[in-house]
């Protein structure tokens, strides 16, 4: 049985733990509604924006050649290596509960089928997960900060280096409310959307006239730049979003684990201390009984 020192040890543990997990409750909670309301709003720019896009770029096909192969070599403006690139989003840092996880297996099923795909880890938990799963694994490695949502510079290297690729897919985690976060696929390559569960689908050729200036293919360069790094801006923000959402459930659920090891704890003590309560009882019972006979001893 463990000592009133002890237990009294594991207390002062469990409290600092609590209020530990309790500080990391708040914080996620307080980012999370932050993130949440520049989510919804940048939501709504990016589908309008993207709309746009395909609105311009369907009236600039439009006007080319009515064969398709004329069309298909316009598609796109940056110059492209028709190769696929996958990434995945991790984080720097535990205590998401299992939601890195779940991407990473998610991720891991795709790369099963698409095996020519060139892989991307942003984040050192992710990097850690794929080189303790496969020392072999070939990828590349990006940083992004847990903390600093503004992370230009280290967004701008992302976006510079899957800008070539014809298709980006990235995976992430999808904040569906407060207690549900799940993992989630999107495709920001410029010719479709996938964003929360909708769909837009590849642009259908209109008969919308625009004046372009300087000309058609540097602005629609500008705007393929520009969408591919909006778009993943969007995807990091929602990524984060969904972190600090299942950080926050994941510190909840240790602070009520705290709270219950706690009770526990405080509960030991109690039967510890009645236990020895009642030893200085029955020592002093005994005492008293053993004084009462050689006082009656003497007696006689």
């Amino acid at each position: 049985m463990s000592s009133k020192k002890d237990l009294q040890e594991t207390l002062n543990l469990v409290e600092a733990i609590s209020v530990v997990t309790g500080a990391y409750q708040e914080i996620a909670r307080t980012k999370m509604n932050q993130i949440r309301a520049m989510v919804i709003k940048n939501r709504e720019f990016l589908e309008r924006l993207s709309v746009v896009y395909f609105s311009v770029k369907s009236s600039y096909l439009h006007s080319l050649s009515p064969h398709k192969k004329e069309r298909e070599k316009a598609r796109f403006f940056i110059q492209k290596n028709n190769k696929e690139v996958v990434i995945f989003l991790s984080s720097n840092q535990p205590f998401y509960g299992n939601l890195i996880l779940n991407i990473y297996l998610e991720t891991l099923d795709y790369l099963k089928y698409h095996k020519n795909a060139d892989f991307v880890v942003v984040g050192r938990l992710g990097k850690f997960l794929v080189e303790s799963h496969s020392k072999k694994a070939r990828f590349e490695y990006f940083e992004l900060s847990d903390d600093n949502l503004y992370d230009k510079d280290n967004l701008r290297k992302i976006v510079d280096f899957v800008k070539q690729y014809k298709t980006i897919t990235v995976f992430y985690g999808k904040f569906i409310n407060p207690f549900v976060q799940k993992p989630a696929m999107a495709d920001i390559s410029g010719n479709l959307i996938i964003s929360q569960g909708s769909l837009l689908e590849s642009l259908t050729l209109g008969d919308e006239k625009f004046l372009f200036e300087p000309s058609p293919e540097k602005v629609l360069s500008f705007f393929e730049t520009e969408i591919v790094a909006s778009l993943f801006n969007q995807i990091v923000w929602e990524h984060h979003l969904a972190k600090f959402a299942s950080r926050m459930m994941a510190m909840y659920q240790a602070t009520e684990n705290a709270k219950e090891e706690k009770a526990k704890i405080l509960r030991k003590i109690r039967r510890l201390k009645k236990q020895i309560i009642n030893k200085k009882q029955i020592i002093i019972s005994s005492g008293f009984r053993i004084w009462s006979q050689k006082r009656k001893k003497q007696a006689e």
